[in-house]
Protein backbone atom coordinates (compact mmCIF):
# COMPACT_ATOMS: atom_id res chain seq x y z
CA UNK A 1 0.00 0.00 0.00
CA UNK A 2 2.88 2.26 0.90
CA UNK A 3 5.02 1.77 -1.90
CA UNK A 4 1.24 2.46 -4.07
CA UNK A 5 0.94 5.53 -2.88
CA UNK A 6 4.47 6.74 -2.90
CA UNK A 7 4.77 6.23 -6.67
CA UNK A 8 1.40 7.62 -7.85
CA UNK A 9 1.99 11.28 -9.52
CA UNK A 10 0.79 13.78 -6.93
CA UNK A 11 -0.90 16.39 -9.60
CA UNK A 12 -3.41 19.51 -8.87
CA UNK A 13 -6.27 17.39 -9.71
CA UNK A 14 -4.72 14.75 -7.67
CA UNK A 15 -4.87 16.76 -4.34
CA UNK A 16 -8.51 17.48 -5.70
CA UNK A 17 -9.13 13.89 -5.63
CA UNK A 18 -7.59 13.29 -1.99
CA UNK A 19 -10.43 16.39 -1.05
CA UNK A 20 -13.16 14.31 -2.70
CA UNK A 21 -12.13 11.16 -0.78
CA UNK A 22 -11.87 13.22 2.31
CA UNK A 23 -15.57 14.57 1.64
CA UNK A 24 -17.11 11.07 0.59
CA UNK A 25 -15.63 9.33 3.74
CA UNK A 26 -16.47 11.76 5.94
CA UNK A 27 -19.64 14.06 5.52
CA UNK A 28 -20.44 15.46 2.52
CA UNK A 29 -21.06 12.86 -0.05
CA UNK A 30 -22.93 14.95 -2.80
CA UNK A 31 -20.14 17.73 -2.57
CA UNK A 32 -17.59 15.21 -3.36
CA UNK A 33 -19.76 13.59 -6.04
CA UNK A 34 -19.66 17.74 -7.71
CA UNK A 35 -16.36 17.72 -7.29
CA UNK A 36 -15.85 13.83 -9.00
CA UNK A 37 -17.81 15.51 -12.06
CA UNK A 38 -16.37 18.50 -12.46
CA UNK A 39 -12.73 17.06 -12.57
CA UNK A 40 -13.82 13.87 -14.42
CA UNK A 41 -11.08 11.63 -12.58
CA UNK A 42 -11.74 8.05 -14.27
CA UNK A 43 -10.27 6.34 -11.67
CA UNK A 44 -11.78 7.95 -8.64
CA UNK A 45 -13.62 5.48 -7.77
CA UNK A 46 -11.08 3.15 -7.23
CA UNK A 47 -9.30 5.89 -5.69
CA UNK A 48 -11.94 6.11 -3.02
CA UNK A 49 -12.39 2.61 -2.51
CA UNK A 50 -8.38 2.43 -1.88
CA UNK A 51 -7.85 5.57 0.18
CA UNK A 52 -10.84 4.13 2.22
CA UNK A 53 -9.19 0.59 3.07
CA UNK A 54 -5.91 3.20 3.77
CA UNK A 55 -7.98 5.21 6.12
CA UNK A 56 -9.84 2.07 7.62
CA UNK A 57 -6.12 0.96 8.80
CA UNK A 58 -5.00 3.90 9.94
CA UNK A 59 -7.52 6.46 10.40
CA UNK A 60 -7.23 8.07 7.10
CA UNK A 61 -8.94 11.43 7.14
CA UNK A 62 -10.95 10.76 10.19
CA UNK A 63 -12.89 14.01 11.10
CA UNK A 64 -16.88 15.17 12.07
CA UNK A 65 -18.26 18.10 10.81
CA UNK A 66 -19.72 20.14 14.03
CA UNK A 67 -24.20 20.39 12.79
CA UNK A 68 -24.17 16.43 12.06
CA UNK A 69 -24.65 13.56 13.97
CA UNK A 70 -22.60 11.04 13.28
CA UNK A 71 -23.68 7.36 13.58
CA UNK A 72 -20.71 5.19 14.22
CA UNK A 73 -20.77 1.53 12.80
CA UNK A 74 -17.81 -0.63 13.88
CA UNK A 75 -14.79 0.57 16.17
CA UNK A 76 -11.34 -1.07 16.78
CA UNK A 77 -9.83 0.57 14.07
CA UNK A 78 -12.26 -0.07 11.52
CA UNK A 79 -12.77 3.88 11.01
CA UNK A 80 -15.61 5.88 11.49
CA UNK A 81 -18.16 5.65 8.45
CA UNK A 82 -22.28 5.80 8.57
CA UNK A 83 -24.62 8.70 7.46
CA UNK A 84 -25.47 11.81 9.19
CA UNK A 85 -28.64 13.65 9.97
CA UNK A 86 -29.91 17.23 10.62
CA UNK A 87 -29.23 18.33 14.00
CA UNK A 88 -32.68 20.47 14.96
CA UNK A 89 -30.63 22.48 17.65
CA UNK A 90 -27.84 23.56 14.68
CA UNK A 91 -30.55 23.33 11.80
CA UNK A 92 -33.69 25.35 12.56
CA UNK A 93 -37.07 23.43 11.20
CA UNK A 94 -37.58 26.59 8.85
CA UNK A 95 -34.22 26.15 6.64
CA UNK A 96 -34.38 21.76 6.55
CA UNK A 97 -37.08 22.61 3.65
CA UNK A 98 -34.06 24.83 2.00
CA UNK A 99 -31.58 22.65 2.69
CA UNK A 100 -33.02 19.26 1.13
CA UNK A 101 -34.31 21.80 -1.59
CA UNK A 102 -30.35 22.80 -2.05
CA UNK A 103 -28.99 19.40 -1.89
CA UNK A 104 -31.62 18.18 -4.77
CA UNK A 105 -30.65 21.48 -7.06
CA UNK A 106 -26.70 19.93 -6.51
CA UNK A 107 -27.41 16.29 -7.34
CA UNK A 108 -29.18 17.93 -10.39
CA UNK A 109 -26.08 20.21 -10.70
CA UNK A 110 -28.30 22.69 -10.27
CA UNK A 111 -25.35 25.25 -8.84
CA UNK A 112 -27.13 28.60 -9.19
CA UNK A 113 -30.29 27.60 -7.77
CA UNK A 114 -28.71 25.58 -4.40
CA UNK A 115 -26.75 28.66 -4.22
CA UNK A 116 -29.86 30.65 -4.16
CA UNK A 117 -31.52 28.32 -1.40
CA UNK A 118 -28.20 28.34 0.61
CA UNK A 119 -28.25 32.13 0.53
CA UNK A 120 -31.73 32.07 1.83
CA UNK A 121 -31.04 29.77 4.69
CA UNK A 122 -28.33 31.61 5.62
CA UNK A 123 -30.18 35.07 6.22
CA UNK A 124 -32.30 32.66 8.63
CA UNK A 125 -29.19 31.25 10.10
CA UNK A 126 -26.49 32.99 9.68
CA UNK A 127 -24.32 31.85 12.27
CA UNK A 128 -24.70 27.94 10.68
CA UNK A 129 -21.22 26.77 10.57
CA UNK A 130 -21.87 23.89 8.40
CA UNK A 131 -24.52 26.20 5.65
CA UNK A 132 -21.47 28.71 5.44
CA UNK A 133 -19.20 24.94 4.46
CA UNK A 134 -21.70 23.80 1.93
CA UNK A 135 -22.20 27.23 0.24
CA UNK A 136 -18.22 27.43 0.20
CA UNK A 137 -18.07 24.66 -1.65
CA UNK A 138 -20.80 25.23 -3.69
CA UNK A 139 -18.89 28.38 -4.66
CA UNK A 140 -15.85 26.25 -5.23
CA UNK A 141 -17.60 24.02 -7.87
CA UNK A 142 -18.63 27.23 -9.90
CA UNK A 143 -15.23 28.31 -9.67
CA UNK A 144 -15.84 31.38 -8.15
CA UNK A 145 -13.02 30.98 -5.44
CA UNK A 146 -12.57 34.67 -3.76
CA UNK A 147 -16.56 34.80 -2.24
CA UNK A 148 -15.92 30.97 -1.61
CA UNK A 149 -12.71 31.59 0.59
CA UNK A 150 -14.72 34.62 2.26
CA UNK A 151 -17.11 30.97 3.65
CA UNK A 152 -14.29 29.27 4.89
CA UNK A 153 -12.67 32.13 6.51
CA UNK A 154 -16.63 32.51 8.42
CA UNK A 155 -16.08 28.73 9.33
CA UNK A 156 -12.25 29.27 10.85
CA UNK A 157 -12.98 31.89 12.64
CA UNK A 158 -15.52 30.37 14.57
CA UNK A 159 -13.51 26.58 14.47
CA UNK A 160 -9.71 27.21 13.73
CA UNK A 161 -9.62 23.24 13.96
CA UNK A 162 -11.97 22.55 11.09
CA UNK A 163 -10.52 20.75 8.57
CA UNK A 164 -12.61 21.10 5.88
CA UNK A 165 -12.85 24.93 5.74
CA UNK A 166 -9.08 24.66 5.91
CA UNK A 167 -9.21 22.41 2.79
CA UNK A 168 -11.42 24.28 0.95
CA UNK A 169 -10.13 27.56 1.36
CA UNK A 170 -6.75 25.83 0.46
CA UNK A 171 -8.35 24.65 -2.64
CA UNK A 172 -8.87 28.09 -3.30
CA UNK A 173 -6.12 29.67 -2.54
CA UNK A 174 -4.05 26.86 -4.83
CA UNK A 175 -6.87 28.42 -7.86
CA UNK A 176 -6.67 31.74 -7.19
CA UNK A 177 -2.51 31.15 -8.06
CA UNK A 178 -1.82 32.07 -4.41
CA UNK A 179 0.65 29.17 -3.09
CA UNK A 180 2.27 30.83 -0.24
CA UNK A 181 -1.06 31.16 1.46
CA UNK A 182 -1.53 27.44 0.57
CA UNK A 183 1.74 26.29 1.98
CA UNK A 184 0.70 28.28 5.39
CA UNK A 185 -2.24 26.19 5.55
CA UNK A 186 -0.51 23.29 5.33
CA UNK A 187 1.69 24.07 8.12
CA UNK A 188 -1.05 25.50 10.04
CA UNK A 189 -2.82 21.90 9.94
CA UNK A 190 0.30 20.00 10.53
CA UNK A 191 1.41 22.07 13.30
CA UNK A 192 -2.40 22.08 15.30
CA UNK A 193 -2.20 17.92 14.98
CA UNK A 194 1.53 16.92 14.37
CA UNK A 195 0.65 13.46 14.60
CA UNK A 196 -1.98 13.10 12.31
CA UNK A 197 -0.52 11.29 8.87
CA UNK A 198 -3.22 12.73 6.40
CA UNK A 199 -2.11 16.15 7.08
CA UNK A 200 1.86 15.10 5.74
CA UNK A 201 0.43 13.50 2.91
CA UNK A 202 -2.07 16.29 1.55
CA UNK A 203 1.27 18.90 1.93
CA UNK A 204 3.82 15.89 0.18
CA UNK A 205 0.71 16.20 -2.56
CA UNK A 206 1.17 20.05 -2.34
CA UNK A 207 4.94 20.13 -2.80
CA UNK A 208 5.01 17.07 -5.94
CA UNK A 209 2.72 20.04 -7.65
CA UNK A 210 5.02 22.55 -6.63
CA UNK A 211 7.76 20.12 -8.22
CA UNK A 212 9.70 20.05 -4.70
CA UNK A 213 10.32 16.30 -4.85
CA UNK A 214 12.71 16.07 -1.91
CA UNK A 215 9.92 17.64 0.42
CA UNK A 216 7.11 15.67 -0.80
CA UNK A 217 9.17 12.41 -0.41
CA UNK A 218 10.04 13.59 3.35
CA UNK A 219 6.58 14.55 3.76
CA UNK A 220 5.55 11.03 2.85
CA UNK A 221 7.84 8.68 4.71
CA UNK A 222 6.87 10.74 7.61
CA UNK A 223 3.09 10.04 7.12
CA UNK A 224 3.66 6.61 6.66
CA UNK A 225 5.28 6.53 10.02
CA UNK A 226 2.64 8.35 11.62
CA UNK A 227 -0.02 6.03 10.48
CA UNK A 228 1.96 2.64 11.46
CA UNK A 229 2.83 4.24 14.82
CA UNK A 230 -0.21 5.57 15.33
CA UNK A 231 -1.69 1.55 14.28
CA UNK A 232 0.43 0.27 16.87
CA UNK A 233 0.03 2.39 19.78
CA UNK A 234 -3.94 1.49 19.38
CA UNK A 235 -2.88 -2.17 19.56
CA UNK A 236 -0.69 -1.07 23.09
CA UNK A 237 -3.95 0.83 24.16
CA UNK A 238 -5.85 -2.48 23.99
CA UNK A 239 -2.55 -4.11 25.79
CA UNK A 240 -2.02 -6.35 22.15
CA UNK A 241 1.46 -5.80 22.67
CA UNK A 242 2.29 -8.80 20.37
CA UNK A 243 -0.26 -7.26 17.27
CA UNK A 244 1.77 -3.97 17.88
CA UNK A 245 5.08 -5.53 17.06
CA UNK A 246 4.09 -7.38 14.38
CA UNK A 247 2.48 -3.90 12.87
CA UNK A 248 5.62 -2.17 13.75
CA UNK A 249 7.99 -5.35 11.90
CA UNK A 250 5.91 -4.63 8.83
CA UNK A 251 6.11 -1.03 8.65
CA UNK A 252 10.45 -1.53 9.19
CA UNK A 253 10.30 -3.86 6.19
CA UNK A 254 9.25 -1.07 4.44
CA UNK A 255 11.33 1.59 5.81
CA UNK A 256 14.05 -0.24 7.57
CA UNK A 257 15.77 3.17 8.81
CA UNK A 258 12.40 4.97 10.43
CA UNK A 259 14.36 6.06 13.15
CA UNK A 260 10.95 6.89 14.87
CA UNK A 261 9.90 2.79 14.16
CA UNK A 262 12.99 1.64 15.50
CA UNK A 263 12.26 3.45 18.67
CA UNK A 264 9.11 1.83 19.11
CA UNK A 265 10.35 -1.60 18.28
CA UNK A 266 12.56 -1.45 21.02
CA UNK A 267 10.46 -0.29 23.34
CA UNK A 268 8.02 -3.25 22.55
CA UNK A 269 10.47 -5.81 22.81
CA UNK A 270 11.22 -4.40 26.39
CA UNK A 271 7.20 -4.36 26.88
CA UNK A 272 7.34 -7.87 26.02
CA UNK A 273 10.18 -9.39 28.25
CA UNK A 274 12.45 -9.63 24.99
CA UNK A 275 15.28 -7.46 26.71
CA UNK A 276 18.20 -8.99 24.64
CA UNK A 277 16.09 -8.31 21.58
CA UNK A 278 15.57 -4.84 22.87
CA UNK A 279 19.11 -4.12 23.64
CA UNK A 280 20.67 -4.80 20.34
CA UNK A 281 17.82 -2.80 19.19
CA UNK A 282 19.15 0.28 21.13
CA UNK A 283 22.61 -1.05 20.11
CA UNK A 284 22.13 -0.66 16.37
CA UNK A 285 20.32 2.61 16.71
CA UNK A 286 23.07 4.14 19.07
CA UNK A 287 25.74 2.87 16.62
CA UNK A 288 24.03 5.38 13.65
CA UNK A 289 23.32 7.97 16.54
CA UNK A 290 24.23 8.35 20.29
CA UNK A 291 21.32 10.46 21.94
CA UNK A 292 20.36 10.59 25.66
CA UNK A 293 16.81 9.42 24.85
CA UNK A 294 18.33 6.02 23.34
CA UNK A 295 20.78 5.85 26.17
CA UNK A 296 18.15 6.03 28.44
CA UNK A 297 15.42 3.71 27.35
CA UNK A 298 18.83 0.90 27.26
CA UNK A 299 19.78 1.13 30.62
CA UNK A 300 15.48 0.63 31.47
CA UNK A 301 16.46 -2.46 29.01
CA UNK A 302 19.29 -3.61 31.02
CA UNK A 303 17.51 -2.89 34.46
CA UNK A 304 14.69 -4.92 33.37
CA UNK A 305 16.98 -7.74 32.30
CA UNK A 306 18.64 -7.70 35.87
CA UNK A 307 21.95 -5.73 35.03
CA UNK A 308 21.34 -3.00 37.07
CA UNK A 309 24.79 -2.10 37.45
CA UNK A 310 24.93 -1.17 33.57
CA UNK A 311 21.58 0.51 33.32
CA UNK A 312 23.00 3.05 36.32
CA UNK A 313 25.76 3.36 33.16
CA UNK A 314 23.52 3.98 30.50
CA UNK A 315 21.35 6.45 32.91
CA UNK A 316 24.31 8.21 33.33
CA UNK A 317 25.54 8.56 30.14
CA UNK A 318 21.99 9.62 28.96
CA UNK A 319 22.21 13.20 31.91
CA UNK A 320 25.83 14.03 30.64
CA UNK A 321 24.92 13.55 26.93
CA UNK A 322 22.27 16.17 28.52
CA UNK A 323 24.51 18.60 29.89
CA UNK A 324 23.75 20.98 27.13
CA UNK A 325 20.14 21.15 28.36
CA UNK A 326 20.96 23.26 31.51
CA UNK A 327 22.57 26.06 30.15
CA UNK A 328 21.85 26.81 26.72
CA UNK A 329 23.70 30.18 26.73
CA UNK A 330 22.30 30.99 30.16
CA UNK A 331 18.95 30.58 28.81
CA UNK A 332 16.30 28.49 30.46
CA UNK A 333 15.76 25.16 28.92
CA UNK A 334 11.96 24.55 27.87
CA UNK A 335 9.80 22.29 29.68
CA UNK A 336 10.05 19.23 26.82
CA UNK A 337 14.03 19.21 27.72
CA UNK A 338 13.05 19.49 31.86
CA UNK A 339 10.94 16.70 32.05
CA UNK A 340 13.52 14.20 29.67
CA UNK A 341 16.50 15.24 31.87
CA UNK A 342 14.33 14.96 35.31
CA UNK A 343 12.89 11.59 34.02
CA UNK A 344 16.58 10.67 33.70
CA UNK A 345 17.45 11.43 37.10
CA UNK A 346 14.41 9.62 38.47
CA UNK A 347 15.08 6.34 36.35
CA UNK A 348 18.63 6.34 37.69
CA UNK A 349 17.42 6.84 41.10
CA UNK A 350 15.27 3.92 40.92
CA UNK A 351 18.44 1.58 40.13
CA UNK A 352 20.09 2.94 42.80
CA UNK A 353 17.46 2.21 45.19
CA UNK A 354 17.87 -1.09 43.77
CA UNK A 355 21.80 -1.52 44.67
CA UNK A 356 21.02 0.21 48.00
CA UNK A 357 22.36 3.07 47.19
CA UNK A 358 20.03 5.59 48.97
CA UNK A 359 22.18 8.77 49.25
CA UNK A 360 22.96 8.87 45.57
CA UNK A 361 19.18 7.95 44.79
CA UNK A 362 17.97 10.99 47.31
CA UNK A 363 20.28 13.06 45.39
CA UNK A 364 18.88 12.13 42.09
CA UNK A 365 15.53 12.52 43.07
CA UNK A 366 16.14 16.21 44.55
CA UNK A 367 17.62 17.17 41.23
CA UNK A 368 14.35 15.59 39.20
CA UNK A 369 12.31 17.97 41.82
CA UNK A 370 14.01 20.80 40.99
CA UNK A 371 14.04 20.18 37.31
CA UNK A 372 10.14 18.94 37.43
CA UNK A 373 8.05 18.77 40.81
CA UNK A 374 5.74 16.04 40.56
CA UNK A 375 4.39 13.39 42.74
CA UNK A 376 6.14 10.61 41.90
CA UNK A 377 9.73 12.00 41.89
CA UNK A 378 8.69 12.66 45.78
CA UNK A 379 7.47 9.24 46.53
CA UNK A 380 9.92 7.65 45.48
CA UNK A 381 12.71 9.74 47.39
CA UNK A 382 10.43 9.01 50.45
CA UNK A 383 11.15 5.24 49.35
CA UNK A 384 14.68 6.25 49.26
CA UNK A 385 14.14 8.20 53.00
CA UNK A 386 12.50 5.44 54.31
CA UNK A 387 14.49 2.55 53.51
CA UNK A 388 17.73 4.78 54.49
CA UNK A 389 15.75 4.98 57.93
CA UNK A 390 15.26 8.61 57.04
CA UNK A 391 11.63 8.07 58.42
CA UNK A 392 10.52 11.69 59.41
CA UNK A 393 12.08 12.79 55.74
CA UNK A 394 9.76 10.05 54.51
CA UNK A 395 6.80 11.16 55.84
CA UNK A 396 7.18 14.75 54.81
CA UNK A 397 7.83 13.55 50.96
CA UNK A 398 4.91 10.74 51.30
CA UNK A 399 2.73 14.08 52.35
CA UNK A 400 3.52 16.22 49.49
CA UNK A 401 3.41 13.73 46.93
CA UNK A 402 -0.35 12.52 48.38
CA UNK A 403 -0.98 16.81 48.20
CA UNK A 404 -0.15 16.54 44.54
CA UNK A 405 -1.78 13.48 43.59
CA UNK A 406 -4.60 12.01 45.79
CA UNK A 407 -4.92 8.44 43.64
CA UNK A 408 -1.61 7.67 44.26
CA UNK A 409 -1.99 4.65 46.14
CA UNK A 410 1.83 3.60 46.70
CA UNK A 411 2.76 6.62 48.64
CA UNK A 412 -0.76 6.36 50.52
CA UNK A 413 -0.10 2.83 51.70
CA UNK A 414 3.86 3.51 52.01
CA UNK A 415 3.06 6.91 54.14
CA UNK A 416 0.69 4.95 56.11
CA UNK A 417 3.39 2.57 56.84
CA UNK A 418 5.94 4.57 57.99
CA UNK A 419 3.41 6.40 60.03
CA UNK A 420 3.01 3.54 62.02
CA UNK A 421 6.93 2.63 62.51
CA UNK A 422 6.68 6.33 64.01
CA UNK A 423 3.73 5.55 66.05
CA UNK A 424 1.96 8.19 64.10
CA UNK A 425 -1.70 6.31 64.12
CA UNK A 426 -3.96 9.27 63.57
CA UNK A 427 -1.56 10.67 60.23
CA UNK A 428 -1.92 6.37 59.78
CA UNK A 429 -5.69 6.32 59.81
CA UNK A 430 -5.50 9.53 57.45
CA UNK A 431 -3.67 7.60 54.75
CA UNK A 432 -5.72 4.67 54.97
CA UNK A 433 -8.92 6.91 54.84
CA UNK A 434 -7.61 8.41 51.51
CA UNK A 435 -7.33 5.23 50.49
CA UNK A 436 -10.80 3.57 51.50
CA UNK A 437 -11.67 6.46 49.46
CA UNK A 438 -10.26 4.90 46.08
CA UNK A 439 -10.72 1.65 46.93
CA UNK A 440 -14.36 1.26 48.93
CA UNK A 441 -14.48 -2.72 48.37
CA UNK A 442 -10.91 -3.96 49.36
CA UNK A 443 -11.62 -5.00 53.43
CA UNK A 444 -7.53 -5.10 53.75
CA UNK A 445 -7.73 -1.34 54.20
CA UNK A 446 -10.62 -1.55 56.76
CA UNK A 447 -8.52 -4.32 58.59
CA UNK A 448 -5.23 -1.72 58.12
CA UNK A 449 -7.18 1.04 59.70
CA UNK A 450 -9.02 -0.50 62.46
CA UNK A 451 -5.55 -1.89 63.76
CA UNK A 452 -4.17 1.64 63.90
CA UNK A 453 -7.45 2.71 65.98
CA UNK A 454 -7.15 -0.05 68.40
CA UNK A 455 -3.62 1.71 68.82
CA UNK A 456 -5.45 4.84 69.88
CA UNK A 457 -7.48 3.36 71.57
CA UNK A 458 -10.51 3.87 69.54
CA UNK A 459 -12.19 0.39 70.08
CA UNK A 460 -15.68 1.20 68.60
CA UNK A 461 -14.51 3.23 65.26
CA UNK A 462 -12.19 -0.02 65.47
CA UNK A 463 -14.84 -2.40 65.55
CA UNK A 464 -17.24 -0.81 62.73
CA UNK A 465 -14.31 -1.34 60.43
CA UNK A 466 -13.75 -4.53 61.31
CA UNK A 467 -17.55 -4.96 60.99
CA UNK A 468 -17.16 -4.12 57.01
CA UNK A 469 -13.86 -6.00 56.65
CA UNK A 470 -15.42 -9.14 57.32
CA UNK A 471 -18.51 -8.18 55.17
CA UNK A 472 -16.13 -7.53 52.49
CA UNK A 473 -13.98 -10.41 53.17
CA UNK A 474 -15.74 -13.65 54.79
CA UNK A 475 -12.89 -16.26 54.12
CA UNK A 476 -10.27 -14.15 55.72
CA UNK A 477 -9.68 -15.61 59.31
CA UNK A 478 -7.76 -12.43 60.40
CA UNK A 479 -10.61 -10.14 60.18
CA UNK A 480 -12.60 -12.38 62.70
CA UNK A 481 -9.60 -12.75 64.95
CA UNK A 482 -9.42 -8.67 65.30
CA UNK A 483 -13.02 -8.15 65.65
CA UNK A 484 -12.85 -11.01 68.17
CA UNK A 485 -9.41 -9.22 70.33
CA UNK A 486 -11.87 -5.74 70.25
CA UNK A 487 -15.09 -7.76 70.98
CA UNK A 488 -12.87 -8.84 74.26
CA UNK A 489 -11.58 -5.85 75.18
CA UNK A 490 -15.23 -3.94 75.16
CA UNK A 491 -16.03 -6.95 77.28
CA UNK A 492 -18.53 -8.11 74.34
CA UNK A 493 -17.37 -11.71 75.69
CA UNK A 494 -20.09 -14.13 73.22
CA UNK A 495 -19.23 -11.77 70.06
CA UNK A 496 -15.32 -12.27 70.72
CA UNK A 497 -16.13 -16.03 71.11
CA UNK A 498 -18.36 -16.15 67.88
CA UNK A 499 -15.53 -14.58 66.05
CA UNK A 500 -13.34 -16.53 67.30
CA UNK A 501 -14.91 -19.87 66.28
CA UNK A 502 -15.15 -18.36 62.98
CA UNK A 503 -11.54 -17.98 62.87
CA UNK A 504 -10.75 -21.28 63.75
CA UNK A 505 -13.27 -22.69 61.46
CA UNK A 506 -11.25 -20.89 58.61
CA UNK A 507 -8.05 -21.64 59.92
CA UNK A 508 -8.48 -24.72 62.00
CA UNK A 509 -4.50 -25.76 62.05
CA UNK A 510 -3.64 -22.27 64.16
CA UNK A 511 -3.00 -23.22 68.02
CA UNK A 512 -3.02 -19.05 68.28
CA UNK A 513 -6.41 -18.94 67.36
CA UNK A 514 -7.37 -21.87 70.13
CA UNK A 515 -5.12 -19.56 72.70
CA UNK A 516 -7.21 -16.51 71.73
CA UNK A 517 -10.31 -18.38 72.70
CA UNK A 518 -9.23 -19.96 75.55
CA UNK A 519 -8.16 -16.42 77.06
CA UNK A 520 -11.88 -15.25 76.30
CA UNK A 521 -13.54 -18.31 77.68
CA UNK A 522 -11.30 -17.74 81.06
CA UNK A 523 -12.62 -14.22 81.02
CA UNK A 524 -16.56 -15.77 81.18
CA UNK A 525 -15.55 -17.88 83.76
CA UNK A 526 -15.98 -21.10 81.74
CA UNK A 527 -12.45 -22.62 82.76
CA UNK A 528 -13.63 -25.90 81.07
CA UNK A 529 -13.57 -25.42 77.59
CA UNK A 530 -10.59 -22.73 77.85
CA UNK A 531 -9.04 -25.80 79.18
CA UNK A 532 -10.20 -28.04 76.23
CA UNK A 533 -8.79 -25.19 73.77
CA UNK A 534 -5.36 -25.03 75.32
CA UNK A 535 -4.77 -28.47 75.41
CA UNK A 536 -5.76 -28.52 71.69
CA UNK A 537 -3.23 -25.59 70.89
CA UNK A 538 -0.99 -27.41 72.75
CA UNK A 539 -1.41 -30.86 70.42
CA UNK A 540 -1.37 -28.70 67.51
CA UNK A 541 2.16 -26.91 68.52
CA UNK A 542 3.59 -30.55 69.08
CA UNK A 543 2.74 -31.30 65.09
CA UNK A 544 5.75 -31.73 63.16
Amino acid sequence: MKQQLMDRAFSLKRLTTLIVVFLSSCCLPALASDLETDYGESDLHAEIEENQKFKDSHGFFRHQIPGFNQSTHGQHGNGFRGHFQFDEKVYPEVIRPLMVQAQNCQTRHQLAEALDLYDKAIKLAPDCEPLRLRRGFTLLRQQNFKTAVNDFNFVITKNPQSKMALLGRLRCYEELGESRKALDILNKMISQNPEQGNNYMLRSAFYQHLGKSKEATSDRAKAFSLFTRNRAIYFIAQGHFTDALKVVNTGLKQEPNDRPLQIEQGKLLNDLGCFKEAISCYDKLIAAETTPEILNLRGKAYEHSGNTDQAIKDYSAAIAGSSHFQEKGGKAINESERNSLASYYQDRAHAYIKTKQYSSAISDCTICLQLHPEANAYSMRADAYALDGKLQNAMADYKTACQLNPQLQHSLVQGAQVAEKLKDYPTATKFYSELIKINPQLGDFYLARAEAYEQMNKLTEAKRDLNKCVQLDPDDEIGFESRGRINAALHEYIQAIADYTMAIKLDPDSPRLLQSRAAVYERMGNNQLAAADKKAAEQKVKKP
